[in-house]
């Protein structure tokens, strides 16, 4: 048996015995574009061929670390020299392979794409007994078209969501429950054809279905697992190996080769490693943006804060200078005073107006604030009320308490000089 031949498209695959390297989360920048998320589960990133025995086999792996995208491609030399040169084509015009299936026979097809998903390219086996549908529908770029290959010469044909086709010998019942999800507008999933007439379906409208199948890979389908089937990959003799590609993990029959087994269980734990490192990336950018929100919520609120006590403590201050000079201005009297209260109310009065325009410019200050939802919280809170309050009330007092001592004071000029003209 001849070795197997690893070609990596695009980079180099890393050592199956090294696991991936870990990536640690980036320092937040409120700038900052968030980490792109490594999608979808391991088993939907495989595309298996089996070939006549558990020995000949063609794997293409999609993998992705969050930062760059790359395939890998690992065969037997069981490959056709036609799909070889094909996929070598992509590989070269850095394209991916969205499509590859290969028939117990040496039939082929292969479906590529563009990097960045438009175009698309096909190529098959020109001995192909469906190469008139398949020119046909090759044509119509915006389809998913897949292609089954069974032994004895069967082969399927299924195109986007209505499209199917199949050879006289594909078991007439998968060919009915084919037609009823295509009327119920229903996906199909994965579709294998079984040696000896079997088969496994998948789809969104009936579920799973196992017919003809050997009783270990029957067994293995069976088997109550919460990791979903990807795809069933069986050999084209008589399906002694085969291959069961789980979401997160796989099973594969003892006449596998072991190359391919080892190789299966690399990619599927390195890849896990990328995707939960992408994961908490994600999570630490997450916590970044919420721990940066609350640093300028509370620095807001800070600064609004040393506004309403700097504009409270400025209150206080004028209406113990105002005291002040009541108390200097009330221990003299006579007529020579007749004009201090009217000075004293001037003073007070052009105070007073300078408190509130400051108190209305704050008033405008916080409502614009208010407006945003960082601002609403950060000057809506209790402080922030209790302060304004107390300063409103503080300047009211003090217009009270400074408007009857000058009435006071000017009741008692008035009477001083009706006594000294000698009328009361």
């Amino acid at each position: 048996m001849a070795a197997p031949s690893h070609v990596s498209m695009n980079r180099h695959d890393p050592s199956p015995t090294a696991p991936a390297p870990r990536a640690t989360a980036p320092a937040f920048r409120p700038d900052g574009q968030p980490p792109r998320p490594v999608a979808g589960p391991e088993g939907g990133r495989i595309r298996l061929q089996l070939g006549a025995t558990g020995a000949d086999y063609l794997l293409l792996l999609d993998e992705d670390d969050g930062n760059v995208e790359w395939q890998t491609r690992t065969s037997s030399d069981w490959v056709p020299a036609g799909l070889s040169a094909q996929l070598n084509r992509l590989q070269a015009a850095n394209q991916f392979v969205r499509e590859v299936s290969l028939g117990p026979g040496g039939e082929w097809f292969v479906h590529g794409v563009d990097r960045d998903g438009t175009g698309a390219y096909s190529w098959w086996d020109k001995a192909f007994a469906a190469s008139r549908q398949l020119r046909e529908w090759t044509g119509e770029l915006q389809e998913r078209l897949h292609v089954e290959f069974g032994d004895g010469g069967r082969w399927l044909l299924l195109q986007g969501h209505n499209g199917f086709c199949g050879s006289e010998r594909v078991d007439a019942a998968l060919q009915a429950r084919i037609r009823r999800v295509h009327a119920k507008k229903g996906s199909i999933g994965c579709v294998t054809l079984l040696p000896g007439g079997g088969y496994y379906i998948a789809d969104d409208t009936e579920g799973t279905l196992l017919f003809g199948a050997r009783a270990d890979l029957a067994a293995e389908v069976r088997r109550p697992t919460a990791d979903a089937i990807v795809d069933v990959v069986c050999d084209g003799t008589d399906a002694a190996a085969w291959v069961v590609l789980r979401r997160h993990w796989f099973r594969a029959s003892a006449a596998v080769t072991p190359a391919l087994v080892s190789r299966l269980t690399h990619f599927y734990i390195a890849q896990r490693q990328r995707r939960l490192a992408r994961d908490a990336m994600l999570q630490a950018y997450q916590k970044g943006r919420e721990d940066y929100a609350q640093f300028r919520k509370a620095r807001e609120r800070a600064k609004w804060q040393r506004k309403l006590r700097s504009a409270a403590a400025e209150a206080t201050a004028a209406a113990q200078q105002q005291q002040q000079l009541s108390q200097r201005g009330g221990g003299g009297g006579g007529s020579g005073r007749g004009g201090a209260p009217s000075a004293q109310l001037q003073q007070l009065q052009q105070m007073d107006a300078m408190k509130e325009a400051q108190l209305a410019q704050l008033r405008r200050e916080l409502a614009m604030l208010s407006t945003s939802a960082a601002g609403a919280a950060a000057v809506l809170g209790p402080e922030a009320a209790q302060w304004q309050a107390l300063l409103e009330q503080s300047i009211l007092a003090r217009r009270e308490e400074k408007e009857r001592e000058i009435e006071e004071e000017n009741a008692g000029v008035v009477f001083g000089l009706i006594r000294s003209a000698g009328l009361a």
